[in-house]
């Protein structure tokens, strides 16, 4: 699934800027510096070392931190690709976070977050969430870390101490961004919430046309979102709740939608 990734990079290699999940390795679309495809897109296997390689975060030497669902484990890769090194995570790891020079990541099945230093990837702390919450996607807001759980609740953790909040949402949330001040997260209905950082406040939206929402990117002042059933693209206004464009993308199960180079992209499964 594609993953945004932003962040330094080592002279003359590649800034890899886009990825997609393909097996045991990350296929980058990434931006040359200096080569014959200056200005150009070019494409390129990262094998990360580990199994079902999904999503990614970037850290600020560069380095690409790659989940790998299948082998319970991270992989840091160079921005030329080169693994530098392979690092245990909790049982099938998923969404990750680069913050305050660590790694967080979210375990799937054992409900828990890991959290390792980038620079020698020696775990930090492991913190447990709820069981049965299966962590999924993490995003930064606030000064905390949220975390979409299947339990129908989003996780509030504070970096200082630790501590964690549950934010009531409803039906398996599943993505989330943040835009303007707030947090969006799908959920897999025809419903997006939107979540106060500060408060922990939810308002619920209705997507006329929408039936089951996976994917979400800001862009400007709209969301792009993505309906899992029809593969649709839908652009709306939060600020009307009305849809401003609908457009029909060809993808066969809808998963995720991001925005990189002035383009949106959509992969399906």
């Amino acid at each position: 699934m594609f993953a945004t990734a932003t962040g330094l990079a080592q002279d003359n290699v590649p800034r890899i800027v886009q990825g997609t999940y393909v097996g045991n390795s990350i296929a980058a679309i990434s931006e040359p510096k200096s080569d014959s495809c200056t200005k150009k897109l070019k494409t390129c296997d990262y094998p990360t070392g580990g199994q079902a390689a999904a999503f990614f975060a970037v850290d600020s030497d560069g380095n690409l931190w790659v989940s790998n669902q299948n082998s319970d484990n991270v992989s840091k890769l160079a921005p030329n690709g080169t693994i530098l090194g392979i690092f245990a995570a909790g049982k099938v790891p998923a969404g990750m976070l680069f913050l305050n020079g660590n790694i967080w990541v979210a375990n799937l099945i054992d409900s828990s977050v890991s959290i390792l230093q980038a620079s020698t990837g020696k775990l930090v702390e492991t913190i447990m969430l709820p069981s049965g919450s299966s962590p999924y996607q993490i995003a930064a807001a606030n000064g905390n870390v949220f975390v979409t759980g299947e339990n129908g609740n989003l996780f509030q953790i504070s970096p200082k101490n630790l501590q964690v909040k549950s934010i009531h949402i409803g039906w398996f949330p599943y993505q989330v961004v943040l835009h303007q001040g707030y947090l969006w997260v799908t959920i897999l209905t025809g419903q997006l919430a939107r979540i106060n950082p500060k408060s922990g406040a939810v308002t619920l939206y209705s997507v006329p046309g929408a039936s089951d929402i996976t994917g979400i990117a800001a862009i400007g002042s709209h969301l792009w979102l993505l309906d899992f059933d029809s593969g649709n693209l839908i652009e709306f206004d939060p600020a009307t709740s009305q849809v401003v464009a609908t457009v029909t993308t060809g993808v066969e199960i809808g998963q995720t939608v991001y925005h990189n180079f002035g383009k949106v992209w959509v992969s399906g499964l």
